[in-house]
């Protein structure tokens, strides 16, 4: 059973195949049964496309704006607009609930996490708001030649990242693949 607010039919839209249920009003808007008015909004396939397309590009928009930050910021990030828009096409979603580490300092590390949204706390005691970027020292080997966190990141306050494999941002920003 729907209510008031609930979507169907997305499903089709995305993946271009007719619906495979039927919908039927069984309660009005009054909410007696057969009886009252129900209203439904639609939206065609062509312009949930449209919609669907012009939210990734403002994804894409403002991943390569914290990146390109980054690169402003951390000197082993070097790379160009290009390598910056193959970082985000890599780039994936995740969310972290509130007391979850996002790294611990001295572990290897496998992502670059840019904060979309939320707040992080650091073991020095410092906060990162949306718009910071946490481990950016996975680009060069540390002191033992290796690729590990150098500070421990929880979330705090519904997390929501962008993370970035930084195998692929090392090989982007012409950094070693692997600690020799």
């Amino acid at each position: 059973e729907l209510g008031q607010g609930k979507i169907f039919g997305e499903v089709s839209l995305l993946v271009d195949q007719p619906r495979n249920a039927s919908i039927k009003a069984v309660k009005g808007a009054d909410g007696q049964e057969g009886k009252g008015e129900v209203v439904c909004w639609t939206l065609n396939r062509n312009n949930f496309k449209e919609i669907m397309a012009r939210a990734a590009m403002v994804t894409q928009r403002r991943l390569a704006g914290f990146l390109g930050r980054a690169r402003d910021e951390y000197a082993a990030f070097t790379c160009d607009n290009f390598a910056i828009s193959d970082m985000v096409a890599a780039m994936t979603a995740k969310s972290f609930e509130d007391g979850e580490l996002l790294c611990t300092q001295g572990e290897p590390g496998e992502f670059i996490y840019c904060l979309e949204k939320g707040t992080l706390q650091t073991d020095d005691g410092g906060v990162d708001r949306p718009g910071h970027t946490v481990g950016m020292e996975l680009l060069a080997p540390g002191k033992a030649g290796n690729f590990v966190y150098t500070q421990t990141v929880m979330a705090e306050k519904g997390v929501q990242v962008y993370a970035l494999p930084a195998r692929v941002a090392r090989r982007l920003t012409g950094g070693k693949e692997s600690a020799e």
